[in-house]
């Protein structure tokens, strides 16, 4: 019976053992993992400053171009270009307009021929 007692208790030991190791091993995983996730986040974080700045400078390029667009489309600025370079044309003849299935195919066809010639060279 005592040698019994003595085994069981060694098997209490080993247990605890076993309990602990598992135990610290869980932990240290857990520490890994929290700071493998922490500079997961941090890089994610960058990334998403990295592109809002990105938006900011946009955005601030689209402001700029409306300013010119509104200061190049001045009724005041059209009517002199119109006076300088559409002396003779008083109006738009109806042979003129084209409707859209005819531009589209024009501009096909010069994408086609422009992309042969930059395929030659």
């Amino acid at each position: 019976m005592i040698k019994f007692l003595k085994i069981h208790n060694l098997s209490n030991k080993v247990q605890c053992y076993l309990f602990n190791s598992i135990s610290a091993a869980a932990v240290l995983c857990a520490v890994f993992a929290m700071f493998f996730v922490q500079f997961k986040v941090e890089k994610l974080n960058k990334n998403i400053q990295k592109h809002d700045a990105k938006i900011a400078n946009l955005q601030d390029d689209i402001k700029v171009l409306e300013v010119e667009w509104v200061y190049l489309t001045r009724p005041e600025r059209l009517r002199m270009l119109s006076k300088r370079y559409l002396k003779d044309n008083i109006g738009i003849a109806a042979n003129q307009v084209k409707n859209r299935p005819l531009l589209a195919n024009y501009y096909a066809q010069n994408l086609a021929k422009s992309r042969k010639k930059l395929a030659m060279k």
